[in-house]
């Protein structure tokens, strides 16, 4: 599962549609997961989340009630590619994956 805060805009549009597509910003690193959001509604499982969170970044998050989201991926994509394209696509072809989970 991924965790995520957002603001109003997104929290507006998941609540419209409930499907996402969340990737990073690099394109010669890549991972793409597609499922669903959620809005968090545990507070167990949040605990969770915001204590290996703060473990991590030194900072401790307070996030008000469902600010918080859970992505439970239907498929992931990965990816490592050369990118100044010198090497014309062999590292993506040998390193291009697909993930399918359950629901």
């Amino acid at each position: 599962a991924f965790y995520f805060g957002t603001g109003a805009r997104i929290a507006e549009n998941l609540a419209a549609s409930a499907e996402i597509s969340v990737n990073l910003e690099s394109g010669d690193e890549c991972v793409i997961l597609e499922g669903r959001a959620e809005q968090v509604q545990d507070p167990a499982g949040l605990a969770a989340v915001l204590a290996d969170y703060e473990a991590k970044y030194h900072w401790k998050m307070e996030p008000a009630p469902g600010e918080f989201w859970i992505v439970r991926p239907r498929v992931a994509f990965g990816w490592v590619c050369d990118g100044t394209g010198l090497d014309r696509g062999a590292l993506y072809s040998q390193t291009a994956t697909r993930w399918t989970f359950e629901e």
